[in-house]
């Protein structure tokens, strides 16, 4: 007498009739190239959300970066200072940015600086009030660059 088994596997969504050797086999989803880094567009998008999250981390902080283009030799710089954002258009040379922020005896203090063709500029703004420098801490009536108003 003898006995004979066969063991009975459930389907599991299809999983067990894995094939690579179907001529339909297709490892890929189908719109597969049509996504990610693969979507036609996807280098537009990815420059939209970099811009798209500058500006939201920058109003919401309120110190903000520094946003640049130049055409025709005429720069436009974008930036926010002491909490406003500003913009200047300069014609010429280069153009160079930095900013510190620290805590001064529980005073927030923001320093932006801008050199355009050597001649540096400082926005210094301490507690909401803002003063506009040159490289030798003399004042700037005219708010430099960006016409930031003395306050």
């Amino acid at each position: 007498m003898s006995t004979w088994a066969q063991a009975q596997y459930p389907d599991y969504n299809g999983y067990n009739n894995y094939d690579p050797f179907r001529p339909d086999f297709n490892p890929l989803p189908p719109d597969f190239f049509q996504t990610g880094v693969f979507s036609p567009g996807w280098g537009a998008n990815l420059a939209r959300q970099i811009e798209r999250s500058i500006a939201e981390v920058s109003s919401a902080s309120g110190v903000g970066g520094v946003m640049m283009s130049t055409n025709n030799g005429v720069s436009t710089i974008q930036t926010t200072i002491g909490g406003r954002p500003y913009t200047a258009t300069v014609a010429g040379g280069p153009i160079s940015t930095s900013r510190n922020v620290y805590n001064n005896n529980g005073n927030v203090v923001d320093v932006f600086t801008i050199v355009v063709n050597g001649v540096p500029y400082i926005y210094t703004t301490v507690g909401g009030r803002t003063t506009v420098t040159d490289g030798q801490g003399n004042v700037l009536p005219d708010g430099g660059p960006f016409h930031v108003p003395q306050n």
